[in-house]
């Protein structure tokens, strides 16, 4: 007979906890830091890292924070542990240097920017042989020599929308093969071995679409396996990525539209439908949007905000960002949140061609929503 074996039923995920309260949680600091909280992005953690010359890795003091996933300059970034975890270093390699980022989390959680980790320590196991090891700073899903065995989580969805999906794993030799499903979508991923149980890394998947909020369940299922065990499942991480692709000037004509937008927060999403097609749910002021775009043109440009918002519900206020860059406007009440109106707020320099991020935050909300955004035009002046 098999047994169902429920590593944490109270699960963090249902609840919605963020696992890092605050982005300025304190943590043990290494001696080649500072590490810093970075900004509106609770649990991540960096520090910038010059190139160096040895291949001698970054010991980090332990116990430390449990290490959902490492990259440096925006690669993946093995980190190694000793057999008890008390000895733990990142490693960056010979002449490897950059944005060190850390993301910590014990248990499983959305972030108030929309991320969302799920990890071993509540994860639910179902099988055999899989089972959750665990150390202070070290927690994964281990003894998975079955295929027979699956990892899974309990999930309440706030927001539909695309994500970048990762996966955190040591695998000692061989090469696994899983699947990763959630709402009917499932993504196929090939894991090479990293070379010890103890030698952790990240391994990009893809991105999936979850098409509706509310419950639903993750899991993780081995297909193939040619190494002793197919892996130990540190965790899962879901990112919030764009509905469309990359943003590049047309003309003296920038254009940001809603599909092609990072939207950072837990009720913010893309609304595809036909009469929408916008930012909407903006129920919290804390959520935010993003566009990264590719200028060919420097100069001056003007700022041109096509924005809704239902009767009654005006007078918010949002900046639009660029850079240091700055430029807050008022919400205007269009009499209803699909009722267009394309307001020009102010002028943005772009000093040099190449990638820049446009952001919208609101500042403060009035009534019940901030407003809908179909896009944002930079016009060459």
């Amino acid at each position: 007979m098999r047994r169902y074996v429920t590593v944490f039923r109270t699960s963090i995920v249902t609840a919605w906890l963020p696992c890092l309260t605050t982005g300025a949680q304190e943590i043990p600091q290494p001696a080649w830091g500072p590490l810093s909280a970075l900004g509106d992005h609770p649990g991540v953690f960096v520090c910038e890292i010059p190139p160096r010359e040895g291949a001698d890795g970054l010991r980090l003091p332990a116990p430390f924070p449990n290490i959902a996933a490492a990259r440096l300059a925006g690669e993946p970034l093995p980190f190694r542990f000793n057999e008890d975890a008390t000895e733990v270093a990142l490693e960056p390699g010979a002449g490897a240097g950059g944005e060190l980022r850390l993301e910590l989390a014990e248990g499983s959680g959305q972030r108030a920017d929309g991320r969302i980790v799920f990890s071993a320590l509540d994860a639910e196991v179902a099988g055999d042989r899989a089972k959750l090891e665990t150390h202070p700073g070290n927690h994964r899903i281990g003894f998975w020599n079955d295929l027979g065995d699956t990892v899974g989580w309990p999930y309440k969805a706030s927001r539909w929308g695309r994500y970048q999906v990762s996966l955190t794993y040591s695998l000692a030799d061989g090469r696994s093969v899983v699947e990763i499903a959630i709402g009917g979508e499932t993504l196929r991923a090939e894991l090479p071995a990293t070379g010890s149980w103890y030698r952790y890394t990240t391994v990009d998947l893809g991105r999936l679409y979850l098409a509706s909020a509310g419950e639903h369940r993750l899991s993780v299922t081995p297909k193939s396996k040619t190494g002793g065990a197919v892996m130990n499942l540190k965790a899962v991480l879901f990112e919030p990525a764009p509905e469309g692709g990359a943003i590049a000037q047309s003309g003296e004509t920038i254009t940001l539209h809603a599909r092609d937008a990072t939207v950072h927060g837990t009720r913010l999403r893309y609304e595809p439908a036909a009469r929408k097609n916008c930012l909407g749910f903006w129920s919290d002021p804390a959520d935010w949007a993003s566009w990264d775009f590719a200028a060919s043109l420097p100069g001056r440009y003007r700022i041109l905000v096509t924005q809704g918002c239902g009767r009654g519900q005006g007078g918010s206020v949002a900046a639009v960002l660029l850079g240091e860059q700055r430029v807050e406007f008022t919400v205007e009440d269009t009499g209803g949140f699909q009722n267009w109106r394309e307001r020009e707020v102010g002028t943005f320099e772009i000093a040099s061609a190449g990638p820049s991020r446009l952001e919208v935050r609101p500042v403060s909300k009035k009534a019940g929503a901030v407003m809908d955004i179909q896009q944002v035009k930079l016009v060459k002046e």
